[in-house]
Order: structure tokens, then sequence, then C-alpha cells
């Protein structure tokens, strides 16, 4: 499913879910704000003893002055709030463009990492997803508010793209 603005000439963002696997989409959460956010969540039903999980695929773009950061942040806490709200396990993935790596030298983003910890949620990767010549990068990322399963996150490195791929892969025990 791809979440996509007809009066958008690029962007979108978009998951790929198995056809055998129940959901349905969040519309109250995602949201696109053009030149700050883009956002497409989905809730998965479990078909184990498990809580449903809410999966969202989030973009930032980078292009300045318009991609503001104050705005995304607040957009993003809002998410949080409402996920937690509703006592849901969630997973959110993608190109966020906030360099983690420089949270102890840039104030926004050592602010922006510090409500997500707030909200109890977790960033799961920790090295530069964006390496060139000259630089190195942590901004994309996966977070999760449920740590204590059975989980694997990593980094995929490739040459397809000028970011590296991530993943997280999660596991349930299901009831037959």
């Amino acid at each position: 499913i791809t979440q996509t603005r007809d009066n958008c000439s690029r962007g979108g963002v978009g998951l790929f879910i198995n056809d055998n696997i129940s959901y349905k989409i969040l519309s109250d959460i995602s949201i696109f704000l053009p030149h700050v956010i883009e956002t497409l969540f989905v809730e998965i039903e479990s078909h184990s003893t498990a809580k449903n999980k809410i999966v969202g695929i989030i973009y930032r773009p980078n292009t300045q002055p318009r991609a503001d950061l104050d705005i995304f942040t607040t957009s993003i806490l809002n998410i949080l709030d409402t996920i937690n709200n509703e006592g849901k396990h969630a997973i959110l993935l993608g190109d966020f463009n906030i360099d983690l790596l420089k949270c102890s030298t840039h104030i926004k983003t050592n602010d922006y990492l510090d409500n997500i910890f707030s909200r109890g949620f977790a960033p799961l990767i920790c090295r530069p997803t964006r390496v060139t010549k000259t630089t190195a990068t942590l901004i994309d990322h996966v977070y999760t508010n449920n740590i204590s399963h059975a989980t694997t996150s990593g980094i995929i490195l490739t040459d397809v793209a000028d970011h590296f791929g991530t993943f997280h892969l999660s596991s349930e025990q299901h009831n037959n």
C-alpha cells in the first residue's frame, strides 16, 4: 500500500504487506504536510496472544528552508502520544533526515531524541545509514515502544541507493 497525494509530483511512502496479513490503515495518524512530513500507518492484526501492532513508515524531506524540524517533531510526538494513549505496540521506520549522530552537538536533534525517549520509544539503529567519502550520518531510523520480545534490527549494506537499507524483524508465538 502507498500513501501519495494527488497535488504532489514527487514523494510518497509505502509499505509492502503480505497478502496473508490482516491490517487496516490508520488515517488519523497517516499524515501529509507538504515539505515537512509524510506518513503511512497501519495496524496489523495479531493471530497470537500478542497485541495488534502499529507499523508506520515516515519520510521527512530535507529540502530547506521548508523542511521544518519543529513542525516535524511536533507531528511525530502527537503520533506517538496517540499510539501510547491506545496502549499499542508500534514500530516506526523511515528516512527521518535527522542525524542522530549529532544529538550531542545539535540542540534540536537532542531535544527531538529526548522527546522520543520520554514517550517510551527507543531507536534500534545506532550506526550510520548514509555514508559518503566525506560524511557518515544516521538519518534512517527504526523506533519501537516494545523491546521486551524477540526482535532483530539492522542495516543492509548496499549501493542500490545513497542510503543503506534498514530492517526490523519481530517474532511472535502463534496459537494454532
